[in-house]
């Protein structure tokens, strides 16, 4: 019996701020989970700044939680926040250290300028403060993406990085479909710029006509009217 009252004074002896803290924590967790758009994101929040750190100790609650969004969703994040204090809801400005991690890709082997990227990169967790800008993500695909310069295993994949094939060089004579209703039209044409997969490049036809084409395949563009 007697440990039995120990423990009960130890937990009734316990900071009620803990529950706050934790509650806080969550309040900001699910705020930045909208921010980062991310199923497989983690999310670490660290130490809490209250602007009435009285309430931490004394607030039987929370009530509204007024996130202050920011173009980056990590680091110091702020949010003005009611506290159930004494039968009434008073307002005080919390700060907490939000760390992000989320998959990104990365270079499992080097790579050579012009080389295919397919099979070449994982998935793995990275924090969002770490990563230079342009960092490719798990919903970006590889899928036909090429090396536009050599880089080592464990490299962080960026857009700049990671492009798309030229399919279309300026002097080819490509093929030109022309798409007017059910109508097809197929004729040839000379490629005025260089262009990618969807990219709307300039052709000569012909019969010296210059058109916007957008380019579909290697060495082919189609116009749709």
């Amino acid at each position: 019996m007697k440990a039995l009252a120990l423990i009960a004074a130890l937990l009734l002896a316990s900071p009620a701020h803990a529950s706050i803290e934790s509650d806080l924590r969550g309040a900001f967790e699910a705020a930045v989970a909208g921010s980062v758009a991310s199923a497989d994101a983690q999310i670490t929040v660290g130490s809490l700044l209250c602007s009435r750190p009285d309430f931490l100790r004394k607030a039987k609650g929370i009530g509204r939680f007024d996130f202050n969004p920011t173009l980056r969703p990590f680091g110091r994040l702020s949010a003005r926040v009611e506290f159930r204090v004494g039968g009434r809801l008073e307002s005080a400005i919390v700060m907490a250290d939000v760390d992000v991690q989320a998959p990104v890709w990365v270079m499992n082997a080097p790579v050579d300028a012009g080389q295919s990227l397919d099979g070449l990169a994982t998935l793995e967790l990275r924090s969002l403060a770490r990563l230079q800008s342009g960092a490719l993500r798990a919903t970006d695909s590889l899928d036909g993406r090429v090396a536009s310069r050599s880089l080592p295993a464990g490299a962080v994949v960026t857009a700049s990085f990671a492009t798309r094939p030229v399919l279309v060089r300026r002097g080819d004579v490509v093929g030109l479909t022309v798409v007017v209703g059910s109508v097809q039209i197929r004729t040839r044409a000379e490629a005025l710029r260089d262009g990618r997969l969807g990219d709307t490049v300039t052709v000569k036809s012909l019969e010296g006509a210059v058109v916007s084409a957008t380019v579909d395949d290697a060495g082919r563009v189609v116009v749709i009217r």
